[in-house]
């Protein structure tokens, strides 16, 4: 019996080291800032803010990071997650997201430089956050215009707080990774968000004149660190 236990106790050491191995050179961690630009949707006269729910928000840098699998130093699938919060007049809009992402490097990602490209599908927690206001339009008329003149429409928007959870969206992306030391990375990318918020339920009853989407491009800059790992990252 107690020759059974050494032996088990030594498989069980041997299958250990194997599978640490398997990890060495594979896992890395990153975290970066991001500087979110929104959709631009105005129309021609004034925007109207029941039409732009998911448009003309503020610049507001945002935070994110993952963890990655390497298969290779090309072949990478990881786990990220992001939180960014926005704001324009009589709207605030915090968004947290987690998704499932592939990154593919041109050049072993070892290299001191490799340009990569990134594709992503995520969950998204959405809050739009409105406070009560009037809005005063002036619409222009339509057809012959000659003596028209322009109506007044008056909307009252209420305070109200719409919460949008599993929201699906897609990004893809582009940038370098540069290898700094041993274990230690920097990277550059241009990421394209877009989800389909518009469509949910909440928002087509509240503001069934909506024809924005949130989606926005991302300038990130992050970091990534090596663990469990013998090489170079």
């Amino acid at each position: 019996m107690k020759h059974c236990i050494i032996i088990f106790l030594i498989a069980g050491i041997g299958f250990a080291n194997q599978s640490f191995a398997q990890l060495e050179n594979k896992l890395f961690a990153h975290g970066y800032i991001g500087l979110p630009i929104y959709n631009k949707q105005s129309n021609e006269n004034q925007s109207i803010s029941g039409q732009n729910i998911f448009s003309d928000y503020k610049s507001i840098p945002m935070i994110g990071g993952g963890i990655y699998y390497g298969f290779n130093t090309k072949l990478a699938i990881g786990i990220n997650g992001r939180f960014n919060y926005t704001n324009k007049d009589n709207y605030t809009l915090p968004a947290f997201g987690l998704g499932l992402e592939t990154k593919y490097n041109f050049v072993h990602n070892d290299k001191p430089i490799s340009p990569f490209v990134i594709a992503e599908i995520n969950t998204n927690a959405i809050a739009i956050n409105q406070t009560s206001f009037t809005e005063n339009v002036n619409l222009s008329p339509t057809g012959n215009t000659e003596d028209v003149e322009p109506t007044l429409s008056t909307t009252f928007y209420p305070e109200q707080q719409i919460k949008l959870n599993n929201v699906l969206g897609y990004m893809i992306g582009a940038g370098v990774d540069f290898t700094v030391k041993k274990k230690l990375g920097m990277y550059f990318s241009v990421n394209y968000m877009t989800t389909n918020a518009d469509q949910q339920a909440a928002v087509s009853e509240l503001y069934p004149d909506n024809n924005s989407t949130y989606s926005f491009i991302t300038l990130k800059v992050g970091i990534k660190i090596g663990f469990l790992q013998s090489n170079d990252l």
